[in-house]
Formats: C-alpha cells, sequence, structure tokens
C-alpha cells in the first residue's frame, strides 16, 4: 500500500473553500464579506476572527441558510443547547440567579 500523500497548504485551503460551498453554499468571497460585515468578530462574543481563526459558519439546520460567522465557543453552545431559544433564555434565567 502506497503511503499518503501530504497535502500542501494551497491543496488544503482548496478543500476548506470547497467544503464550505458544498455544505454551506457560499464562496470564499462571500466568507469573505461575512467576516467584514461582522468587523471580523464572533457574531455572539465579540471575539476577534480571522481568515486563518477558521470561524464557523453558523446556519438553520432546518433551511440551511447561513446566519453568521461564529468562534467555536460560541458554536458549540448554540448546538449543545440544540438552537433552541427556550433553552437559551433559561440558561439567561438561570445565570441571572446564580451570577
Amino acid at each position: 500500500m502506497k503511503p499518503k500523500k501530504c497535502q500542501t497548504e494551497r491543496e488544503r485551503n482548496l478543500d476548506r473553500w470547497r467544503h464550505l460551498k458544498h455544505l454551506y453554499g457560499i464562496t470564499k468571497n462571500e466568507y469573505k464579506e461575512l467576516l467584514l460585515r461582522q468587523a471580523y468578530q464572533c457574531a455572539i462574543c465579540f471575539r476577534p476572527l480571522d481568515l486563518t481563526s477558521k470561524a464557523h459558519v453558523d446556519h438553520d439546520h432546518k433551511t440551511r441558510k447561513v446566519r453568521g460567522l461564529l468562534c467555536s465557543s460560541c458554536n458549540l453552545g448554540l448546538g449543545h443547547l440544540r438552537d433552541n431559544k427556550l433553552i437559551l433564555r433559561s440558561a439567561i434565567r438561570y445565570l441571572e440567579k446564580h451570577v
């Protein structure tokens, strides 16, 4: 069996943009426009983002519509709370009560 050929940085970047286009229907330029509109910050916590931070493309899981770019923590938080507004509001009330 032949050893697997290592990807170059350029090949990895091409794969990344193809992946975003396939999953979310957005191009590299559209991704850059989102970053610019969000002032290079996470749409929730405002942590700095850039092209190399590989911001997560947040999307509605039912419609697949892109909502914005998030840092890893915020993306995971929404996912773990199942994008459920009732659970998110309950989490806020919980924090307000205990912080």
